[in-house]
C-alpha cells in the first residue's frame, strides 16, 4: 500500500462527523489520486454534493449517518465508497454493476479494492515526441504530471547533451540551496519560470529550497500570519505543503493545529488546505472558504471576526501575543533585498515585522510590472500618532516595497501559480435594477448640492450586486471618478478602461480570471491609475472620513429601522465575516447596504422584524436598498425609518406581513419610540428553521 493510502486511511478512519462539503472536498482532493482519469467523457471526475445525494439515492453508497438539523453527517465509510465508485467508473463500469459489486461491503473490503486497484494503474507522461515515461500506480495531478514530465525531460535532454558532449564535461549544478532532495508535488510548472530569476538579491539565493522543507519550520501551537486580500497574493504551496506535514503528524497520533491570520479571504490552497486536515485552531479576521466555515460553525474550530482596518494595530500592539511565522508571497526580491508586493498588500509589512522568522513565496505568475503600483506605509502608535497624509486618492506617502531583515528570511519558494479570484456573475435583473436605484440616488444628491458633479471617492464590497452597481457607472453621464476601497473587481477595471474613473486606490484585487489576463496584458495602462497600500491604510477610519467616501457594501439582511447583519444565517451560523464594512458604514460620508428583497427562491424575506445578528446599528446606516426601491434613512426617526422601508424594500409578498407586525407593535408595544413585539420579533426566522419557508 502506498504512503498515500497508508495516510488517508488511518487519518480519516473512525471518522462519523462530515459535513456533505467536507466530504465533497476530501473526495475530490482524493479521487484523482486514487481513481485517475475517467475514460468516458460523460463521467465526471470527482463527486459533487448533487452526486453524492444521488448516490445514496440509489444505493451505490450509504444513507447519511444522522441529520444534525437539516444538514446531513457522514463518515469514512461513505468517503471509502465514494472513492471505490469513481475508481471503478475509470475502468469503465456502469453504475449497475458497480452497486451490485460494492453494495454492504465492509470497509476493509472497500480499502483492499483501492490498494489493488492503485498498484495495478499506470500513468503515463509524454517527455518527448517518441518518448514516454510509465509510471505505476500514478494518480498524479496536473500540475504533478508536469512536473514530472517537466524534470524527467530536462534528464533526456541533459543525457542526449552528454552523449553528444566531449567527455569529462561536468554536469549543471543543483539549483542554489535545493540540493539532492526532490519532491514532486513541490515542482512547478516551468512555463514561463527560471528558477532564482526573480531572487536579485545574492544573499538571499541561497535560502531558495522546496514548500515541504519550509513547511517543516513551522511548529504545532504556532501564530502564523500569511499574506492574502478576496483570493489575491496568497501564498500557494508552502500551506499546502504544511497540511500534508500536519496529515502525517495527526496519522500518528499528535497533535498539529495552528493561528492563523491573514489580511482578509484567501482560497481552497490556503484556508481550504489546512481546515481539511483540521490544522487551524483559530482563524482570524475574515474567511470565505466553505470547509473552514463549516469547521467553524460545527465548532471545530474558532473565528475571531474583525474590523480589517484594524488588525495590524492589534498585531503590533501584542493583543494576539507574539507571531512566530510570516508567509508572504511577493512577486520578486530585488539586488538590495527589497520585496515587490503581489497582488495584495494586506497586513504584509505588519506580518514581516511582528514575526521571527519569514518565508516567502516568489509568485513568477504574477506579472514584474507590479513593481511602482504600491504605497507601503505604516501609521505610527499611540501616542505619537501622526495625521495620515492623504489628501485625494492618488497621494503616495510610503515605499513601493515591502522590507525584510535578510536573517530573518528562513526560506524562499518559487511558485507559479495564479490566484484564485472570484468569478462574477453577469449582472441580474435584481441587481441592475440595485443599481439603478444607486444612481438615481446619486443623481438627486447632485441635483440638491450634496454631492460635486463628479461624485465623492467610491468604495465597494466584494460581490455580485456591488460589481453590478459599478457596470451601471458604466452607461451613466458621471464623469472623473475616483476610488478609495478595499478591493479593485471587474467593474472597477472596466471604467478605468472607458475614461470614467481617474484613480483607484485599493489594498488588492479581487478580478475574475479572464479579467486578470486582460489586466496583465495591458498593465502598463493602469500604472498610473492603480495603486495598492496596506489595508491599515485602505481601510483608516481617518483617511475614509478625511475623503468623504461614498461606502456600499452588500448584507444579509435589514430591519424595519435599520439595523444590518452582513454576517449570519439564523443569527447563529457566520457565513464569511463583517470584513471592511464597518470600517466604511462608520466613517462615510453616505453609508449604503444592498440585498435582494428575498432568497431561497422567496422562502427568505431579506427584510425581517428584528434582524438576527447585529453588525450595523440603525446609527451607522444610510440608505438601504433592494430592487423594490432605496430608503433614504438619514435624519429620520425609528417610526419614519419603519414607514420608509416597508414601503419602498419590502417585497410585496412580505410586505403585508411586515405592516401587520408594525402596526400591532405600535398598539402593544411597551414603548413607542421603536416600536417591537419581543415575543415574535424572530418568529419569521424561526417559522422558517421549522417549516422552510418565512411566509405565514
Amino acid at each position: 500500500m502506498s504512503n498515500d493510502l497508508h495516510l488517508i486511511f488511518d487519518t480519516l478512519r473512525g471518522r462519523e462527523d462530515l459535513t456533505l462539503e467536507e466530504l465533497v472536498a476530501l473526495a475530490s482532493r482524493w479521487t484523482p489520486v486514487m481513481a485517475g482519469k475517467q475514460g468516458r467523457y460523460k463521467v465526471a471526475e470527482v463527486a459533487s454534493e448533487r452526486t453524492i445525494r444521488y448516490y445514496a439515492t440509489t444505493g451505490l453508497i450509504d444513507r447519511p449517518l444522522r441529520y444534525s438539523g437539516t444538514r446531513a453527517v457522514y463518515g469514512y465509510r461513505h468517503f471509502l465508497q465514494v472513492l471505490v465508485v469513481k475508481a471503478l467508473q475509470s475502468r469503465d463500469l456502469p453504475l449497475r454493476k458497480i452497486r451490485a459489486m460494492i453494495g454492504g461491503r465492509a470497509d476493509d473490503y472497500l480499502e483492499a479494492v483501492l490498494q489493488r486497484m492503485e498498484s495495478d494503474r499506470w500513468e503515463s507522461v509524454e517527455l518527448r515526441p517518441g518518448v514516454e515515461l510509465r509510471i505505476r500506480g500514478g494518480g498524479l495531478s496536473p500540475e504533478d504530471a508536469g512536473s514530472v514530465a517537466s524534470i524527467a525531460g530536462e534528464a533526456v535532454e541533459g543525457i542526449a547533451a552528454r552523449e553528444k558532449s566531449p567527455k569529462g564535461m561536468k554536469e549543471n549544478p543543483a539549483p542554489p540551496g535545493r540540493g539532492l532532495r526532490a519532491h514532486t508535488g513541490d515542482q512547478e510548472r516551468s512555463s514561463g519560470m527560471m528558477r532564482g530569476q526573480r531572487v536579485k538579491c545574492k544573499e538571499l539565493k541561497g535560502k531558495i529550497t522546496y514548500a515541504t522543507d519550509a513547511a517543516e519550520l513551522i511548529r504545532s501551537g504556532y501564530k502564523v500570519g500569511m499574506s492574502g486580500f478576496t483570493g489575491s497574493g496568497y501564498p500557494k504551496l508552502v500551506p499546502q505543503a504544511l497540511a500534508e506535514h500536519i496529515l502525517r503528524e495527526h496519522s500518528k497520533g499528535g497533535k498539529f493545529r495552528i493561528v492563523v491570520m491573514t489580511g482578509a479571504s484567501t482560497s481552497s490552497e490556503l484556508d481550504g488546505a489546512l481546515a481539511m486536515v483540521d490544522g487551524i485552531e483559530l482563524r482570524m479576521p475574515y474567511n470565505s472558504d466553505p470547509i473552514a466555515r463549516e469547521k467553524i460553525n460545527f465548532g471545530k474550530m474558532e473565528y475571531f471576526d474583525f474590523h480589517l482596518g484594524a488588525v495590524a494595530q492589534y498585531v503590533r500592539c501584542g493583543f494576539f501575543g507574539e507571531l512566530d511565522t510570516a508567509i508572504i508571497e511577493v512577486t520578486g526580491i530585488t539586488e538590495d533585498g527589497k520585496l515587490i508586493p503581489s497582488t495584495s498588500v494586506g497586513n504584509n509589512q505588519v506580518f514581516i515585522d511582528a514575526a521571527r522568522e519569514v518565508i516567502l513565496e516568489v509568485n513568477h505568475y504574477q506579472p514584474l510590472e507590479l513593481e511602482g503600483m504600491h504605497d507601503v506605509y505604516e501609521p505610527e502608535m499611540p501616542p505619537n500618532v501622526q495625521p495620515i497624509m492623504i489628501l485625494k486618492p492618488s497621494d503616495r506617502i510610503g515605499t513601493p516595497y515591502l522590507t525584510c531583515p535578510p536573517e530573518k528570511i528562513k526560506a524562499i519558494v518559487e511558485t507559479n501559480h495564479p490566484d484564485r479570484t472570484t468569478v462574477f456573475k453577469e449582472p441580474d435583473e435584481d441587481s441592475k435594477a440595485i443599481s439603478g436605484h444607486i444612481l438615481e440616488f446619486f443623481r438627486h444628491e447632485v441635483k440638491k448640492g450634496r454631492l460635486p458633479a463628479n461624485l465623492l471617492p467610491l468604495q465597494s464590497g466584494v460581490g455580485n450586486v456591488a460589481n453590478a452597481v459599478l457596470y451601471g457607472l458604466l452607461d451613466s453621464e458621471f464623469e472623473n471618478l475616483t476610488v478609495y476601497t478595499e478591493v479593485i473587481q471587474d467593474g472597477m477595471l472596466a471604467l478605468i478602461d472607458a475614461g470614467k474613473i481617474t484613480f483607484a486606490s485599493s489594498t488588492a484585487f479581487s478580478v475574475s480570471p479572464p479579467v486578470v489576463e486582460k489586466f496583465k496584458a495591458n498593465i502598463g495602462a493602469y500604472k498610473d491609475k492603480i495603486l495598492l497600500r496596506p489595508q491599515s491604510i485602505s481601510n483608516h477610519v481617518g483617511v475614509i472620513k478625511r475623503l468623504g467616501v461614498l461606502a456600499m457594501n452588500g448584507c444579509v439582511e435589514f430591519d424595519l429601522y435599520g439595523n444590518v447583519n452582513s454576517t449570519h444565517v439564523n443569527g447563529t451560523r457566520i457565513i464569511n465575516g463583517i470584513g471592511g464594512s464597518g470600517d466604511f458604514a462608520r466613517n462615510s460620508f453616505i453609508s449604503i447596504f444592498t440585498t435582494s428583497s428575498v432568497a431561497a427562491r422567496g422562502d427568505i424575506s431579506c427584510v425581517v422584524p428584528m434582524v438576527s445578528h447585529v453588525d450595523h446599528c440603525e446609527h451607522d446606516v444610510d440608505v438601504v436598498v433592494t430592487e423594490q426601491g432605496l430608503a433614504d434613512l438619514r435624519g429620520t426617526s425609528p417610526k419614519q425609518r419603519a414607514v420608509q422601508i416597508i414601503d419602498k424594500c419590502v417585497h410585496p409578498d412580505y410586505r403585508p406581513m411586515l405592516k401587520d407586525y408594525y402596526f400591532r407593535a405600535m398598539n402593544h408595544s411597551p414603548g413607542k419610540h421603536t416600536p417591537h413585539l419581543l415575543e415574535e420579533a424572530f418568529s419569521w426566522h424561526t417559522r422558517y428553521m421549522r417549516t422552510g419557508s418565512m411566509k405565514g
